[in-house]
C-alpha cells in the first residue's frame, strides 16, 4: 500500500511537472503574440483615448469605437 502510494505521488508530480512546462510555454507565446498585436493596433486611431481604454479594459463594446473612418495614422504621426 506504501509503495503503491508512492508510486502515485511520483507518476502525479511528473504528470504536474509536465503541466507547468506546458503552461509556462504557452503563456510565453501568448505574451510574444499580445505584444504583437499591441504593436499591430498602435496603427489605428480611436475616436477618443476614454473608449480606447475602455474597450482594453472589457468594459465597453467594440461596436462603433473606432473612429468611422477607419484611416491609419499617417507615416509622421
Amino acid at each position: 500500500m506504501v509503495k503503491r502510494s508512492s508510486l502515485m505521488t511520483r507518476i502525479l508530480t511528473q504528470q504536474n511537472t509536465e503541466m507547468v512546462k506546458d503552461t509556462n510555454a504557452v503563456t510565453s507565446m501568448l505574451a510574444q503574440e499580445a505584444s504583437r498585436l499591441r504593436q499591430l493596433l498602435s496603427h489605428f486611431r480611436l475616436a477618443n483615448s476614454t473608449t480606447l481604454r475602455a474597450v482594453a479594459s472589457g468594459l465597453a463594446p467594440t461596436s462603433g469605437a473606432a473612429s468611422k473612418t477607419g484611416s491609419r495614422r499617417s507615416a509622421g504621426t
